[in-house]
Formats: C-alpha cells, structure tokens, sequence
C-alpha cells in the first residue's frame, strides 16, 4: 500500500489518497502519523481517494480503525472509492465508529465529494 496526504491547515482540510493493497498495521501506523503532525487537529475535515486501492481488510481490522480514528466527533469526512464493495466496507467502518450521518458520506465521484465536504450545511 501507497499513501500521500496533505493537510490544508487555511481549509482545516486533510487529503488522503491510498493506492495498492491497504494493509492494517499501515494503516495503524497512519493514523499515528496524522495525531504526531503539527499541523494536524482531530476537528479538520477528510477527503479520502480509495478508488486506486485493491484488496480489503476484515470486520476486526476495520472496527479497531474505526475506533483509533484520529478524527473527533463532529468532523465531516468524505470517502471516495471505485467499487461497490468498497462501499460497502465503508459504509460498515461508519456505523462501526457511529459517526453522525451527517458528517459522513461516501461517494464514487470526487467531484461531488468535493462539493459536499467544501458546503458548510
């Protein structure tokens, strides 16, 4: 697995892109790196480009990153992925984390994820 995200601290803004096979403990390890960046805050908003990753990760893998998630409460995140199981699997990391509906989507289209994550209703 491949990642590359970068935070925009003037749009409290993080973007996350993941290409390649995710594997847990990078995964893990991620989320260490967002709480140990200076310019990280757990109340920015995601962007997340899964659509270039393959493979998938098990019930117990996502519910243990869905309650490590460096993002607090009330932080709205978009998911952006290829494929319906991919969906799927997010949709499951959401209810796993219970993230309030609002501030959660997943989508297949960027662009629609950016103007939903960019809208402040």
């Amino acid at each position: 697995m491949a990642y590359e995200y970068r935070i925009d601290k003037a749009e409290r803004l993080v973007y996350l892109t993941v290409t390649g096979e995710p594997e847990f403990r990078e995964l893990l390890e991620l989320q260490s790196k967002f709480r140990q960046d200076p310019d990280f805050d757990p109340s920015m908003r995601e962007i997340a480009d899964l659509r270039a990753s393959t493979g998938h990760l098990n019930v117990d893998e996502l519910r243990t990153l869905a309650l490590n998630t460096p993002f607090g409460p009330g932080s709205k995140r978009a998911i952006v992925v290829a494929e319906p199981l991919q969906f799927g699997l997010v949709r499951m990391f959401e209810q796993m984390h219970a993230y309030e509906v609002e501030n959660f989507r997943v989508f297949y289209d960027m662009d629609e994820a950016m103007v939903w994550i960019q809208s402040t209703a």
